[in-house]
């Protein structure tokens, strides 16, 4: 569906938890283009959907210049297995 439909993400978030690992090696393989990605045990550490989402927000900026934010359109794909994870989906 991501590729078919040019839905290609230009970020990856993964969780360094295994079956998020596995997740990854299913997905990638259908990736019409080359994108980022970054493995942080954040995401599998999170308390809370609004601990999620702060760890989102820090792990997107991550290499954007200080007082900046990641440029607004890029697409991010979050990978991960935890209850503040389901929760964030629904909220």
């Amino acid at each position: 569906f991501i590729a078919d439909g040019g839905f290609g993400p230009d970020l990856i978030l993964c969780s360094t938890a295994r079956r998020a690992r596995e997740t990854l090696a299913l997905v990638l393989p259908s990736m019409a283009h080359s994108c980022t990605i970054r493995m942080d045990r954040a995401l599998y550490e999170a308390d809370d959907e609004e601990d999620l989402a702060a760890r989102l927000r820090t792990l997107a900026d991550t290499g954007v210049p200080e007082g900046e934010h990641a440029p607004r359109g890029q697409r991010v794909l979050v990978i991960g297995h935890n209850p503040a994870m389901q929760d964030f989906a629904v909220q």
